[in-house]
């Protein structure tokens, strides 16, 4: 499942030590903070529109009001008190490469007294800027999973520090395969949608491997990036379809559909996102084909 988290960062206003002002604001948004009323002594009334500085749009109005820091908010002069209608604070903006991982931290809760971190990588690219996607699949008894499944509801604050990795597209001309299963789909498609937005149109193969095809997921997403990218394909792979799959794709180990794909590794890039053991395996085949091992790139998920 996908989960935007916000990070919520204090917005501050100012209102004259002089005058008792109260300062309602209505229909506030994040993007936009439509009209705003300003109650001056509970008997004035501005209606102005929202975005600009008390300070600035006071003097817009025709009052005047002494201020050291120009509307900064510095010299304390000023104070002011939401009464209704804020909306949602303003989120705080997190910059970062594709492919890059965040330290999620889970809270003490039933399961576990003290705080708990774990490692997931970013499913959505650096061009949105006021939250991050992240892939976290339901693990029986995961302290971290078992709170973002079961405990975290819309709205709760989350904390997380980062973000950290070396896993990240370089820049060059060669045809790229990227290779993953399960959870490791989440920094391949931030790399593949931070292509898209940036124009990179390399010739690209994703080979994806699952048991059967419930585990498979975001096809819809893959297919609109096929749509993006001019020479990109999304392959992915069964290694035990079932009958009411009705599968008519590849099959087999993912290892073992890379080796069939790979004629020549002379100029190709690989990026690897997934267990030890099939990193391990697809480093075996890559190199077999061709593949210098300083131009394999992986992220091992424990």
């Amino acid at each position: 499942m996908l989960r935007s988290f916000f990070l919520s960062a204090g917005a501050v206003a100012a209102v004259s030590g002089v005058l008792a002002l109260l300062l309602v604001i209505a229909d506030a948004t994040i993007a936009n903070y439509g009209e705003i009323t300003i109650t001056i002594n509970e008997k004035k009334e501005l209606k102005v529109r929202g975005g600009a500085s008390l300070l600035s749009t006071l003097m817009g109005q025709g009052i005047f009001i002494p201020s050291a820091c120009g509307g900064r908010g510095s010299c304390g002069l000023c104070k002011a008190k939401v009464i209704k209608g804020a909306g949602q604070y303003l989120p705080k903006e997190i910059e970062f490469t594709a492919g890059h991982f965040i330290q999620f931290m889970a809270p003490g809760y039933e399961l576990t007294e003290e705080p708990v971190y774990r490692a997931y990588s970013v499913a959505s690219p650096p061009s949105i800027k006021n939250r991050i996607e992240l892939e976290i699949r339901l693990v029986p008894d995961g302290i971290c999973t078992t709170y973002v499944h079961k405990y975290l509801k819309a709205g709760d604050e989350v904390l997380f520090n980062g973000p950290y990795g070396e896993f990240y597209l370089r820049e060059s001309g060669r045809e790229i395969f990227f290779i993953a299963g399960g959870s490791g789909m989440a920094p391949i498609k931030a790399i593949l949608m931070d292509m898209a937005d940036r124009g990179i149109n390399r010739k690209t193969r994703y080979f994806f491997g699952a048991r059967s095809k419930k585990d498979l997921f975001l096809l819809g997403e893959m297919k609109k990036l096929e749509e993006r990218l001019e020479d990109f394909k999304f392959i992915p792979a069964l290694s035990d379809p079932q009958p009411e799959d009705n599968w008519d794709g590849e099959t087999g180990l993912i290892t073992d559909v890379v080796s069939n794909s790979l004629k020549s590794g002379e100029n190709v890039e690989a990026y690897l996102c997934g267990s030890p053991g099939m990193i391990n395996a697809c480093v075996k085949v890559l190199t077999e084909r061709g593949v210098p091992e300083e131009r394999i790139f992986y992220d091992k998920f424990g």
